[in-house]
């Protein structure tokens, strides 16, 4: 939830606010309020299953490009909050394959975003990688509107989009490091304060 603050936020500041789209899980849309407008905003509503979403994600895009819909697309490739055992799970899952486990960050799933890159490519003009820390950990939502969060500081890198592969497993491969980047930012920033 914070990070989707701070993306609204962003998105605000880049006057990009009224574009946002966001992938997101499909119980969100019955939620109301927020849920709602998200439907009327043209977000992307998956049920986590890629033989389900793929279609939906293809024709969605179809839709941003066939009726010119201006977007900034947002998605989360690690798909879920971080927790200690999910993380635990993804250090496991790295070290299986030979990769460097990770231990700030889940590993990204890079269906949805090398769908995104391919479908949409001839209208992006780049990819922002966001990184977010926050002092004193990650807030709780009450904590966040109880104004007890006590600061966050968010690492944006933009990638323009010619710089960026083509071929879906090498867009995996970029996604991969970007998550590998992402870790080491994240352990740098511990080091430099611990209260973060």
């Amino acid at each position: 939830m914070p990070d989707i603050l701070l993306l609204l936020m962003l998105g605000a500041q880049k006057k990009q606010i009224g574009n946002l789209k966001w992938f997101a899980k499909n119980m969100i849309k019955y939620v109301p309020g927020v849920g709602w407008g998200m439907v009327f905003l043209d977000c992307i509503f998956l049920k986590r299953n890629w033989a389900a979403d793929r279609s939906l994600i293809q024709a969605s895009f179809a839709k941003y490009l066939r009726e010119k819909i201006p977007f900034w697309l947002i998605l989360f490739p690690e798909g879920t909050r971080l927790r200690k055992h999910k993380l635990k799970r993804a250090a496991e899952f790295a070290a299986s394959r030979g990769l460097r486990p990770p231990r700030h960050v889940l590993l990204p799933k890079p269906r949805g975003f090398a769908a995104a890159l391919t479908g949409l490519r001839s209208e992006i003009r780049a990819v922002y990688d966001v990184t977010i820390a926050y002092n004193g950990g990650v807030p709780t939502l009450m904590q966040l509107l109880n104004g007890a969060a006590t600061g966050a500081r968010m690492n944006v890198r933009r990638f323009p989009v010619e710089m960026l592969p083509t071929d879906e497993r090498e867009i995996a491969e970029w996604l991969r490091i970007r998550f590998v980047e992402k870790d080491q930012l994240l352990s740098e920033l511990l080091q430099q304060d611990p209260g973060i």
